[in-house]
């Protein structure tokens, strides 16, 4: 993490975490990195991120990791069934989330980004965590517009850490949806910085549980399919191919 960005993220965290929260978060991003040589802290500006696709100007966030105490509560209150399929992690940035998702029994790993700078970044994390650990950590990074990504069918639980706007999340909770309704299995959502609470309630989508660390808020919540609804919709395949897909390690 270079001066600038320290500075920078120091200010932020300061004026909306206060100076013992992030004390906690700074020590959480240092501890995490040195632990598993990798380069996952700091943060990245949505200006930056916008450059990957300009006519989504407005509809993203800048990156910051999730830290690994809140990572850990969230996963903590998912139901054992969910953890034997895929996760998903929409708007993956420097690939965190990623690493810390190899601690559980996922099937496969998926990252969606849409700034090839950061995507890139994610890869060579994991090359890095794979060489810490001595072991292969293998993921599928994929570079385009969260929307247009086809929702595999074994795919469980898919997180999010208000990586957009909800003109971009609407479209791809209901994408969620109809994969579940093509391909009936239990799923979690799990949703950091909840702000689209209200418009989730509203997609058929249950809140299971909600609760706050580091002054951080978080959500699980419980997608509620009916397994005879026909209002089945065509979306373009574009599952890493359409995208581009980074590669796995």
């Amino acid at each position: 993490m270079s001066q600038f960005e320290l500075w920078r993220l120091c200010r932020a965290s300061l004026t909306r975490y206060g100076v013992m929260n992030s004390c906690r978060l700074l020590i959480d991003d240092y501890l995490f990195d040195l632990k598993h040589g990798t380069r996952t802290a700091g943060t990245y500006s949505k200006n930056g991120i916008e450059k990957s696709n300009p006519n989504l100007k407005g509809t993203v966030v800048q990156y910051q990791g999730t830290p690994s105490r809140l990572f850990q509560c969230a996963m903590k209150d998912l139901d054992s069934s969910v953890l034997k399929g895929d996760f998903i992690d929409f708007g993956c940035g420097r690939g965190k989330v990623l690493l810390m998702a190899f601690d559980y029994s996922f099937k496969k790993l998926y990252g969606v980004e849409l700034c090839e700078k950061l995507a890139k970044q994610t890869e060579q994390n994991l090359e890095n965590y794979g060489a810490k650990k001595r072991k292969k950590a293998s993921a599928n990074i994929c570079l385009g517009d969260a929307r247009f990504f086809l929702i595999p069918p074994t795919a469980s639980v898919f997180f999010f850490y208000n990586p957009f706007t909800w003109s971009i999340f609407e479209q791809v909770v209901e994408n969620i949806l109809e994969s579940l309704r093509r391909h009936p299995r239990e799923a979690r959502l799990i949703y950091i910085n909840d702000q689209h609470r209200k418009e989730l309630e509203k997609k058929k989508m249950q809140c299971v549980f909600r609760g706050s660390e580091l002054r951080m808020n978080y959500s699980v919540w419980k997608p509620l399919v009916s397994l005879d609804e026909k209002d089945f919709r065509v979306v373009e395949e574009c599952n890493c191919h359409g995208f581009n897909k980074g590669h796995s390690p």
